[in-house]
Parts: C-alpha cells; structure tokens; sequence
C-alpha cells in the first residue's frame, strides 16, 4: 500500500510541473510559490497542500496553523515560495508514543516540495492525535513547529 500511495504522489508532482491552469497558487507580500500544484490534487479526497510561505525579509517561516485529517493513507504536500528550498529533512513529524512508520517523507523536484503519506493508523474524532513536526528551510536558518491532528 505504501509504494502505491507514494506511486499516486509521484504522478501529482509530474502533474504539479505542468502548471495547470486552475492552479492553487497563494501570494503573500509579493512572494509567491515556485510552482502550483493543482487544485484538482489539492482538493481531492485524502490529499492536502500547504503552503509554506516567509516572511518578506526571507528570514522566517510563517504558521501555516494545524493540519487536521481524518481517515487513512493522506497524502500532505508542502511547497514553497520561490528562491526557497526545503534539506531533505524539510519536514520531520516526531512522536515518540506513536507508530515509527506513521508518517513516510521525502523531498522532491530538487527540494522545491515536499511530501509525506500519514497512514493515520491512531487517533479519532473523540481522542485525536497531535504530532508535532517540524519545517526547515535551507535558506533560512531558524525552524517552525506546527501540528498535525488526526482525528
């Protein structure tokens, strides 16, 4: 299951070079993302896009707040603002209490993205699971930690 979930990101990434029209592109203080990724990965069922945005001095990363989810085997996306790239521990979601192959990330189009699959395998509505992760920025030294909930 997990090769064919990271198989199905694959192709969104191939897709998300393409720059569709239609494309979920956010600007803030003239930044705006290197590339799109299509609303049509971004808004379909057990896939979310984030984007990751700075400060307009470049040298902080902004809260994109909580992601919350539910159900299993999601697909997150995080891109960035042009000129920005994420290491290939961009994004690390750490929890010592829960499954050590809860989350599966890696970085992709030369850092310019990164993705991970949540299997979601615990928590729910009634008793949700918080992990923390963190972002990291190459060009940026200082990291955020904001949250991701399954519910």
């Amino acid at each position: 299951m997990k090769n064919s979930v990271f198989a199905v990101a694959a192709v969104c990434l191939v897709l998300t070079a393409c720059q569709a029209p239609g494309s979920r592109q956010e600007s803030m203080g003239g930044i705006t993302p290197m590339l799109t990724i299509p609303d049509a990965i971004c808004n379909a069922e057990r896939f979310r896009c984030i984007n990751v945005q700075v400060t307009a001095t470049g040298t902080a990363i902004m809260d994109p707040g909580d992601a919350f989810f539910q159900g299993h085997n999601h697909v997150i996306f995080w891109t960035l603002p042009t000129g920005f790239t994420f290491p290939s521990d961009g994004i690390s979601i750490a929890d010592a209490s829960g499954p050590s192959n809860e989350f599966t990330c890696r970085a992709a189009l030369q850092g310019r993205v990164f993705f991970c699959v949540n299997r979601h395998s615990v928590g729910s509505s009634s008793d949700p699971k918080r992990y923390k992760y963190t972002i990291k920025v190459n060009e940026i030294s200082a990291s955020l930690d904001p949250h991701v909930v399954n519910n």
